[in-house]
Order: C-alpha cells, then structure tokens, then sequence
C-alpha cells in the first residue's frame, strides 16, 4: 500500500498556562488566508486523533492543510502533553477555559470543528 505524502506545512506547538492546554499548529508552508480550523477531540481521546490513522494514513489535519487552511489541535486540559490535573479538579468548566485559551491565542476568528463529546 502506498500512503499518501503530507502536504508541504510548517509545524508549531503552543501552551497555555492555565488551565494548562497543549496545542499543535500545523500550517500550509504557503500559508493561508482561510480562517484556522480547531479541531477538538472527544472524551478520551487526544488531538493525535486528527493528525493520522491507526494504521499511518494522514488524518483529517492533513487534509485540511492541503486544502489551504491553518489547522490548531489541542489537547483537553488534563489529557495528553496537556499536562496532569487531579481527576477531581477536570470539569466541563475547566475543559471550556483551556480551550477558550487558545482560541483566544488565535489572530482572529475560527472554524471550530468538534468531535463526539467535544460537541456539547
């Protein structure tokens, strides 16, 4: 099986202090004038999930970079390389700041793509 290469990008991570909330940035190396695409992931899940297949195939992120846009994966605050947070002190609250961080970070405005539990 020949897997498809990934389109030509430039690659960056971010943070957010608090709560702490890890994010991927990957970028058409021409760049783009398209608004970014936030892809956020499901419960038990992390934003790895939008970068490849289980079996190596380039996931949704790629495809959207090879369509123009600026793509921002995050983890959850407390899943991931987002960092540890007691399981007692996660809340939906605390998942919606983190997140609302790094759209914060962002120039302007977004897409927000979001998954299953991610949804509500």
């Amino acid at each position: 099986m020949t897997l498809p290469t990934s389109p030509a990008l430039t690659y960056s991570i971010g943070r957010v202090d608090h709560p702490p909330t890890y994010y991927e940035v990957l970028t058409p190396a021409a760049g783009s004038t398209k608004p970014p695409v936030v892809m956020i992931h499901g419960g038990a899940h992390t934003g790895a999930c939008y970068l490849a297949t289980p079996d190596g195939r380039q996931g949704w992120g790629h495809v959207f970079v090879a369509q123009g846009y600026q793509v921002v994966v995050p983890d959850w605050p407390g899943l991931g390389r987002s960092g540890y947070i007691p399981l007692a002190e996660i809340s939906g609250e605390v998942i919606v700041a983190g997140l609302g961080e790094v759209l914060t970070a962002l120039a302007g405005p977004a897409i927000v793509l979001t998954h299953s539990m991610s949804g509500a």
